[in-house]
């Protein structure tokens, strides 16, 4: 009887305490389930990379972890808990799926959130980053900056103004009669009355400094990307700051020729050195360093002004 008595009162006494240190016990826990981070993915320009981030929460660090040819994840980068941002290198352009976790550590133990919502992109770019700068000096002679700007991409160093020099000139439009941009520069590119100049003579000029440059006018966004993800930077000609508008400017008659010329509004001419899923990276010499322009706008302006580009094997 008296033993019933005892094992009922210690049962009691051990269901009180259970009773007393459970809540204790759910907040352990809790506390060490740290919540989970909301990532998000961009593409900077200017750092050449997916730039990861994410929202603080309460924890000891975070784990960044992105996909492999298998298809599972692998750890990036374990980093602290002040650290929100991670900038990837990858420049394969090649999709990527990215997600991270927060943790807790403890005595060498790790207690893990839920895994963040998975975001995902790809690109390709350059490793090298240079541009020039034509806004004094030139301010119509984007399509000489862009030439240097190529040729510094593979090994040749050229000063853009004795480009400006070197390059043909013919009139500029004057009236119903002018040059002819397949043939040389129409005016003055270190003048505000210049025009500018088309992929042939930018060829031919850019033969005398190094071998082998390549017309592929005609060739198709797509398959320009293609050649830049094979490493090879390209001179394009597009429309100025990417603006969202294709129109037709001033028609005239060539004084050689007989031919009638039409000329494209704002034509520029820049170097693409990089591409995202969105944006086309550029070498832009009006802009004087490194942009990021709307893929979809961009291609209709490449397509615009003529599908014109160069570039070195």
């Amino acid at each position: 009887m008296e033993k019933r008595i005892w094992k009922k009162l210690f049962g009691t006494v051990i269901l009180a305490v259970l009773l007393l240190i459970a809540p204790n016990f759910k907040a352990f826990a809790k506390e060490k389930t740290p919540e989970t981070p909301e990532l998000k993915l961009e593409y900077s320009a200017n750092k050449g990379c997916i730039v990861l981030s994410w929202n603080q929460v309460k924890c000891d660090g975070y784990m960044v972890f992105r996909d492999n040819s298998d298809d599972e994840y692998e750890l990036l980068e374990e980093l602290d808990n002040k650290t929100y941002e991670y900038t990837d290198g990858v420049k394969d352009g090649k999709k990527h799926k990215y997600v991270i976790v927060s943790f807790f550590e403890s005595d060498g133990e790790y207690y893990f959130s839920e895994d963040s919502n998975v975001v995902s992109g790809y690109r390709y770019c350059l490793n090298e980053y240079f541009a020039l700068d034509q806004r004094k000096d030139a301010p119509n002679g984007c399509e000489l900056y862009a030439l240097a700007a190529l040729l510094h991409y593979n090994g040749v160093e050229v000063d853009p103004l004795t480009l400006c020099e070197k390059i043909p000139k013919e009139s500029a439009p004057h009236g119903a009669v002018g040059g002819n941009p397949n043939r040389a520069f129409l005016g003055d590119p270190t003048s505000y009355a210049g025009w500018g100049v088309y992929s042939d003579p930018i060829t031919k000029l850019a033969k005398k400094y190094k071998n082998d440059p390549q017309n592929i006018t005609g060739t198709s966004l797509d398959d320009v990307l293609d050649i830049v993800a094979k490493g090879h930077a390209v001179q394009v000609w597009t429309t100025i700051g990417n603006g969202n508008y294709r129109n037709y400017g001033k028609t005239w008659t060539d004084t050689k020729t007989g031919e009638k010329l039409t000329w494209k509004v704002d034509n520029h001419s820049l170097v693409i050195i990089g591409y995202t899923k969105n944006d086309i990276i550029c070498s832009d010499s009006l802009a004087a360093g490194i942009r990021a322009y709307d893929r979809e706008i961009f291609e209709k302006n490449y397509n615009f002004h003529g599908k014109q580009a160069v570039y070195y094997k």
